[in-house]
């Protein structure tokens, strides 16, 4: 199924952030932590990863005890998403559950969170993103990731 797919991410405050995903038939939205480690830059290599030609990468945001989990499986130029939520902490058994799927073209799966990106880097400061986020922006990888894409 192709869909729409629209990612936006808000304001960070206190080591949290919310993230949006959104197609025409579903959507994901919720604050996301920075713990145990800088989701942004786990992002941005994952997209990374992707552009390289990877078949499978995964990027985790938590919710603190849940986890949302970004699972991108690649095809040729196709892509699937798959947001998967695990309620419970990773001591006991969680319970997972696909909140949705949405495919399409490696443009059309990872521009828009390519663009969120960007557009959080345009609005908040690199100093007030590290304070307010707890990690440094991945900017050097975002570069990277832009030549990637735009190569």
């Amino acid at each position: 199924m192709t869909s729409k797919l629209e990612v936006r991410l808000g304001e960070p405050e206190h080591g949290w952030i919310r993230l949006t995903i959104r197609t025409g038939d579903a959507e994901f939205e919720d604050h996301v932590s920075n713990v145990p480690s800088n989701s942004l830059e786990d992002l941005v290599r994952a997209l990374a990863n992707l552009a390289d030609g990877d078949a499978s990468v995964s990027v985790s945001w938590m919710l603190e005890p849940a986890r949302c989990d970004l699972e991108f499986q690649r095809t040729g130029d196709t892509v699937r998403l798959d947001v998967v939520l695990h309620r419970g902490a990773a001591t006991i058994a969680s319970r997972s559950e696909r909140l949705f799927s949405v495919s399409g073209t490696f443009a059309e799966m990872c521009l828009p969170f390519w663009r969120a990106l960007r557009a959080l880097r345009g609005r908040v400061s690199p100093e007030e993103l590290r304070r307010r986020w707890g990690h440094e922006f991945p900017e050097r990888e975002l570069d990277q990731l832009t030549t990637r894409i735009k190569g």
